[in-house]
C-alpha cells in the first residue's frame, strides 16, 4: 500500500498542486505533485546521511560544531535548491517539529517574512492509532510543538511576543487533519 498511500497523501496535502518539497527523511518521493525536492539531510541512496543536533542548540562551544547538521551539510555536496520566491504557503506534515530542525524553520520564516509577510503555515496531522485517546493525546502534542516552534521564533529573532496572536488572527495558521491515509 506505500505508493498509493504516498499518492494520495501527496495529492490531500498539495490539493493536487505542483509542490517543491524539502524533505527530512532519508528516502526520494517520486511523484507528479513534486516540481522539486531536496533531502535535508541526505538518502539513504546517498550513503551521508546526516544524523547530529540543530546549530541553534550549540551556542558557545566551538568543538562542537562537528555534531551540528549545520557543518556536516557545509561538507555535503549537493544540488542547490531554490525556494520559491512567491510562495503563499508552508504546509508542515510528519515533522514533529522538535528543536532538531528549528534553524531550517527558521530560515524560512525569515525568507518569507513571517511577522510581516502574508505566508501561510499550514500543519497537517493524520490520527493514526485505533485508539481514539491515543490520537487525542498526539494532536495535543503537535499543537503544544506548534505553539513552542513558532514562540520560540518569535523570541529568539526578537519579533514580539505577539506573534502567534496575530498569525492566529489573520488565519495564517491552519492545524488540518487529514483522512482517509491508512498505516
Amino acid at each position: 500500500n506505500y505508493k498509493s498511500n504516498t499518492k494520495m497523501l501527496l495529492s490531500q496535502l498539495t490539493l493536487s498542486k505542483s509542490a517543491e518539497l524539502l524533505n527530512f527523511n532519508y528516502t526520494m518521493i517520486d511523484e507528479n505533485y513534486i516540481s522539486s525536492q531536496t533531502n535535508v539531510h541526505g538518502t539513504i541512496d546517498d550513503d551521508e546521511i546526516i544524523i547530529g543536533v540543530d546549530s541553534g542548540e550549540i551556542k558557545s562551544a566551538y568543538e562542537l560544531r562537528l555534531f551540528t547538521k549545520t557543518y556536516r551539510n557545509m561538507h555535503r555536496l549537493k544540488e542547490v535548491f531554490m525556494l520559491p520566491v512567491d510562495a503563499s504557503e508552508i504546509i508542515f506534515f510528519g515533522h514533529s517539529l522538535s528543536k532538531a530542525d528549528c534553524s531550517y524553520f527558521y530560515s524560512l520564516f525569515d525568507m518569507y517574512n513571517l511577522s510581516e509577510g502574508s505566508i501561510q503555515l499550514i500543519f497537517k496531522y493524520c490520527d493514526y492509532s485505533e485508539e481514539e485517546e491515543e490520537n487525542v493525546r498526539n494532536h495535543n502534542e503537535y499543537v503544544d510543538n506548534i505553539y513552542n516552534l513558532i514562540n520560540e521564533y518569535a523570541k529568539d529573532s526578537q519579533v514580539g511576543d505577539n506573534l502567534l496572536h496575530r498569525l492566529l488572527l489573520e488565519g495564517r495558521i491552519i492545524i488540518e487533519k487529514i483522512e482517509g491515509i491508512e498505516e
